[in-house]
């Protein structure tokens, strides 16, 4: 009995997931929005809510960022808490004379780019 020669079987790709470039286009949006919630924001409560950012970056910031971010790992929820304390801790020091470098992007808070008032 001659066997029959069996059809290539085709090949599907799972297509990968760049979690980091993703996150960093999302952090280009999300960045300046929180740079104009903290501009918007009398001094006093700019101050406690600058520091309550940063604050809030640095707690369990290594290992959040290092295995939430790029390998989706974690609980759900994770991922949304890790990337908003980085968008607020990127935000928060984008005050500081020079900004700060993140990736391929420069984030720096510019007084001059705020619209004049009635525009």
């Amino acid at each position: 009995m001659a066997r029959k020669a069996k059809a290539p079987q085709p090949t599907t790709s799972t297509p990968t997931i760049d979690r980091l470039a993703i996150a960093s286009d999302m952090l280009a949006v999300a960045v300046p929005l929180y740079i104009a919630q903290l501009r918007g924001l009398p001094d006093k409560e700019f101050q406690a809510t600058w520091q309550g950012w940063i604050d809030e970056s640095t707690l369990e910031a290594a290992g959040v960022f290092s295995e939430v971010l790029p390998a989706g790992a974690g609980k759900p929820g994770d991922a949304a808490r890790a990337f908003n304390a980085l968008a607020k801790a990127l935000a928060a020091m984008s005050f500081v004379p020079g900004g700060v470098p993140f990736g391929t992007r420069r984030y720096e808070a510019h007084p001059a780019d705020e619209p004049e008032e009635g525009n």
